[in-house]
């Protein structure tokens, strides 16, 4: 598993869901300059025809003088800052291509394990030597893209100074204004915001979503959604979903940033996060027996773990394509909640088996748990399948994953 530079995590969560705001405003600036170009040219010509007087050549000489001043403004938002813009476009591909190549890794990786987990005789040398030489290749091609785009990085950073690309950004879509946890009264409603904090000395990044009708909303629930791995797979998730108005959530959404893969992971992080999950519930009055979690790959690694050391706080927990260690077992937390487990029919990760045995173990102890396998899918798509396409329930009618977490109640 390759690790992508803090510099490139952090360029891509204040940069990315606002760069094609940003080229807009751009094209718009450059409007607006050409546009006073033109009133300067208008006014010079009035004057020229129509005023006489001592001071006129003087006069005409500062239309003139403005007007090339805007001109060369015009020319460089055009030439300067448009250019600046689009290699700001072409780092984030990059740093989403690095993002899908630690996904291919690890998938490789679980391939590799699957094979090696395997009785000595039913092993193939072939078939290992092979995953070997891909993750190698793989492993080599993630090394130099990654140390190429850090490079861009640097080159972009230093061209202007006066222009900081790495600052936060707000505009269209996602609100990207850094917002105190103190500072809740400040969150627009109806989109994400990109709250940064510290809590309890510990350093925190999250994106959250408050309904435009949050003060209407009786039983008001919230869900917590941790990405796969790397930041790129938080900006390609349920922020993307909800952001473009694919999923439109009746509740509060949490999203946090991990900046490594162990981010989450980590108790003392859990533990302040977990404060967070307070405050917001506090501030908005939302039914604390209506909070609900997801995750993804890791992140429902990571989720796991969260519930296990909060029995009794989730009402739901959904892990999607879930990379769980195999020794896991169904806890007393997990027997207390809805579990619903998704994967791809084709993920080669071994998980797939614990998670089966964890369902099993909960529904034989008097609990509700069950699994869904997305036909002919492996690990990458079901992500955002899983927010985006229909579940059918016992009597054939179809709901989203999201409502069903937020209708959700824990007893």
């Amino acid at each position: 598993m390759g690790t992508i530079s803090q510099d490139l995590l952090t360029f891509q969560s204040k940069i990315g869901s606002n760069i094609d705001s940003m080229k807009s405003k751009c094209g718009d600036i450059k409007n607006k300059l050409i546009s006073l170009t033109q009133t300067i040219s208008t006014a010079r010509s009035g004057v020229d025809s129509y005023y006489n007087s001592n001071n006129k050549s003087s006069l005409l000489q500062s239309f003139s003088t403005s007007s090339g001043l805007v001109s060369k403004v015009s020319s460089s938002v055009s030439a300067e800052l448009g250019s600046m813009l689009e290699e700001a476009s072409a780092i984030l591909k990059s740093i989403e291509l690095l993002e899908k190549m630690n996904e291919q890794i690890d998938e490789l990786k679980g391939q590799l394990s699957i094979e090696n987990s395997k009785p000595e005789e039913e092993r193939s040398g072939s078939t290992i030597a092979d995953l070997n030489n891909k993750i190698s290749d793989k492993e080599s091609e993630f090394t130099r893209l990654c140390n190429e785009t850090s490079q861009k990085l640097s080159t972009l950073k230093s061209k202007d100074s006066a222009i900081s690309i790495g600052a936060t950004t707000g505009g269209g879509g996602t609100s990207s204004a850094a917002i105190n946890i103190g500072d809740l009264d400040k969150l627009e409603y109806g989109t994400f915001n990109f709250v940064q904090t510290t809590v309890n000395g510990v350093r925190m990044e999250y994106y959250i979503y408050i309904p435009k009708d949050v003060k209407n909303i009786d039983n008001l629930s919230m869900h917590i959604f941790f990405h796969g791995n790397g930041s790129a797979s938080a900006h390609d998730s349920l922020i993307k979903l909800i952001d473009n108005k694919t999923v439109v959530p009746n509740g509060i959404v949490i999203c946090p940033l991990a900046r490594n893969n162990s981010h989450f992971a980590d108790k003392t992080w859990q533990a302040a996060f977990m404060g967070v999950v307070d405050k917001v519930a506090d501030e908005y009055n939302v039914n604390k027996k209506k909070i609900s979690v997801s995750g993804y790959s890791r992140g429902a690694r990571s989720a796991y773990q969260l519930v296990n050391s909060n029995p009794n706080y989730f009402s739901a927990f959904i892990p999607i394509g879930a990379n769980i260690e195999s020794t896991e077992k169904a806890t007393s937390a997990l027997k207390n909640l809805k579990l619903f487990a998704i994967y791809g029919e084709k993920d080669g990760q071994r998980q797939i088996s614990t998670t089966k045995n964890i369902v099993s173990d909960i529904n034989s102890q008097g609990g509700s748990a069950s699994i869904y396998f997305f036909e002919n899918e492996g690990h990458g798509n079901v992500q955002n399948y899983s927010f985006e396409r229909t579940f059918k329930d016992s009597n054939g009618k179809a709901y989203y994953l999201l409502d069903w977490a937020m209708q959700q109640e824990r007893a």
